[in-house]
């Protein structure tokens, strides 16, 4: 067996890893800017069923309601399909009072995190447009 010098390998197979390190999807580029969801309802028996187009790029969803046309929202943003592995574009608002009227909105969310530095951002769409649904028997 030949060996070169001073072992060369030993510089070399420290560098090829960073390379491949660097070349791995750990942290990549998302986009910028995510395009708001266009966002459709329709009423049943107490309930609102909510489905929206995709935002490309987006990992979840978030959704909030209001029942003053959007004047205040409540409670706020909240996760939809939380604990799912994929982005799931359909919500079904349970235990809704029949003759209420209800108002909603959804947003894309990307978080976008470094496993090389340990740090991330997170990206929001503007909301969707808004809908209006009343629950009847």
């Amino acid at each position: 067996m030949r060996t070169i010098g001073k072992a060369p390998w030993r510089r070399l197979v420290p560098a090829l890893l960073a390379a491949l390190l660097a070349a791995l999807p750990f942290g990549v580029a998302a986009p910028s800017v995510l395009v708001a969801p266009t966002l459709s309802a329709v009423a049943g028996d107490g309930v609102v069923e909510l489905s929206w187009t995709e935002s490309h790029g987006a990992d979840r969803y978030q959704y909030r309601k209001s029942t003053d046309d959007g004047a205040s929202w409540w409670p706020g943003w909240w996760p939809v399909g939380a604990g799912s592995l994929e982005a799931v574009r359909y919500l079904r608002a349970v235990g809704l009072t029949n003759g209420t009227a209800y108002t909603f909105q959804v947003r894309a969310v990307k978080v976008n995190f470094s496993v090389r530095t340990g740090s991330g951002t997170t990206i929001y769409s503007e909301p969707s447009n808004t809908v209006t649904a009343t629950p009847t028997e």
